[in-house]
């Protein structure tokens, strides 16, 4: 139920290129403790589908992202570059 109300607040106060922000950086910290890596081997489409958005947008913002030297993205893998910069902007945005 908490995950439901997350996401309901989450589609309602953030725009998709914030809610892709949220998701890394969870994944990134959930994976420090446990060793998975939620995000790998997801495709762009199905990575839209957890953030409520379209393929297309999800690709747009990757390549945002990837030139503004916060990730690496290739065939269904996201990798940070610079986890302090990504954080600093999911806090400025929460």
């Amino acid at each position: 139920m908490r995950h439901v109300e997350e996401l309901a607040a989450d589609l309602t106060l953030l725009d998709t290129r914030e809610r892709l922000i949220k998701l890394i950086v969870e994944n990134i910290e959930k994976s420090r403790h446990t060793g998975q890596n939620m995000l790998e081997n997801l495709s762009h489409a199905e990575i839209a589908k957890l953030i409520g958005t379209v393929r297309h947008v999800v690709d747009r913002h990757i390549k945002q992202l990837k030139s503004e030297g916060l990730i690496e993205a290739g065939r269904r893998k996201i990798a940070l570059k610079n986890m302090e910069k990504l954080q600093e902007k999911l806090d400025s945005l929460l």
